[in-house]
């Protein structure tokens, strides 16, 4: 009995406590530090459990947030004499001055997080031809935080892979240290793409963790399709593919058209994804007479600075499922009539060989039967 009573009291001084001085808040993510490049969204988030009566904000420079254009949302539930509150404050446009150290207090505890927002200026570029070179730069401004310094390196990427994953890199590509500046040498249209400049930061608070910024420098084209087949010609039953390989960037909406009519996706017209454009690949895998005609395809981009349009088309012809065996036919009739022509003549020859030996043996008769009486009549005249 003395016992129960020993362990509600130490239940109810513990619950006088957690009312009396509350639970620190903490951070989420906890002592994670935030790096983002101006004008990416803030979104910062603390959760508070203590005392019901305890008031939740998020300040920068003894400044609640919300007058450094903020918007804070709070969402609090209360179980055992206790309240745990959420408070998020989101600045959907960043810039380089949001930069510094943000506290979130609760009472007399507080828990800090550092926001860190860059400022990148960019040149980008775009292809023309013929090109010697094209160059894009990145060119970072680092906020200025004095308790918490950045440091960070810098590299190169196209589409997210490092450059010298590329075959040609050494002689492709060119990097100026001075002013960060990525030179394309002698650049073909197949080389515009999403570049990226690579911002590799060390966070000091953090145990040293490094994180990634990525700021898109893009090298753009207009779209061209490269060549293909001006004509295609194939038998029923046979399976179509045309492939359209469309250069440039930003990648085109493709479409295809049969005799200027547009083409849509069904049970027997199928397209595919060639080279990171969709619908580049027209697949029919048994083709029809109706599927014969004129096909076109149409690569096309409707806005920015590498808008245009480009079509190659391609004649696709569909011949009978026999039509191969009409050629051999013909030709096993032309040896039949030719035989039966040969055959005709021969036993015609033969014919006429059989009639003149018939002559030549009447007329050799007749011969020697007149010198036979020439002889007689010789004979009796010398008696």
């Amino acid at each position: 009995m003395a016992r129960t009573s020993m362990m509600i009291s130490l239940l109810v001084a513990i619950t006088l406590v957690a009312r009396c001085y509350g639970l620190a808040p903490s951070i989420e993510p906890a002592a994670a530090n935030i790096f983002i490049v101006e004008p990416a969204q803030i979104n910062i988030t603390c959760t508070f459990t203590g005392d019901t009566g305890t008031s939740v904000q998020w300040q920068k420079g003894g400044q609640v947030v919300e007058d450094l254009g903020f918007s804070v949302n709070a969402v609090s539930s209360t179980a055992g004499g206790q309240r745990t509150t959420t408070k998020k404050a989101i600045k959907a446009t960043s810039s380089l001055s949001d930069s510094g150290e943000y506290r979130c207090i609760a009472g007399q505890e507080s828990s800090t997080i550092y926001v860190e927002v860059f400022k990148v200026e960019t040149k980008e570029d775009v292809y023309q031809y013929p090109m010697e070179e094209a160059s894009l730069a990145c060119n970072p401004t680092v906020p200025d935080i004095d308790n918490n310094p950045v440091k960070y390196q810098k590299k190169w990427q196209r589409n997210h892979q490092d450059l010298t994953t590329f075959e040609d890199h050494e002689t492709k590509y060119t990097i100026y240290e001075s002013n960060f500046t990525l030179v394309l040498n002698k650049p073909r249209r197949d080389d515009a793409d999403a570049y990226q400049c690579v911002l590799m930061i060390q966070d000091q608070s953090a145990n040293n963790s490094t994180f990634d910024v990525s700021i898109d420098v893009n090298f753009y084209a207009t779209p061209y399709v490269k060549k293909f087949d001006k004509s295609k010609n194939l038998i029923q039953g046979d399976p179509l593919e045309i492939k359209c390989a469309v250069l440039g960037y930003p990648r085109a909406n493709v479409t295809w058209k049969k005799d200027d009519v547009i083409l849509e996706a069904n049970e027997r017209i199928v397209f595919k994804p060639y080279g990171g454009v969709d619908n580049t690949i027209l697949y029919i895998e048994e083709i029809e007479f109706e599927d014969k005609g004129t096909y076109m395809c149409h690569a096309a981009v409707a806005a920015g600075i590498a808008n245009g349009t480009f079509n190659r088309t391609i004649v696709v012809r569909v011949k009978d499922k026999l039509a191969a065996l009409w050629p051999f036919l013909g030709i096993v009739a032309e040896v039949i009539i030719l035989c039966i022509i040969i055959f005709i003549y021969e036993k015609k020859r033969s014919k006429d060989d059989n009639s003149d030996d018939d002559d030549t043996n009447v007329k050799g008769a007749s011969t020697n039967a007149a010198e036979s009486n020439e002889g007689v009549e010789i004979g009796k005249v010398k008696g």
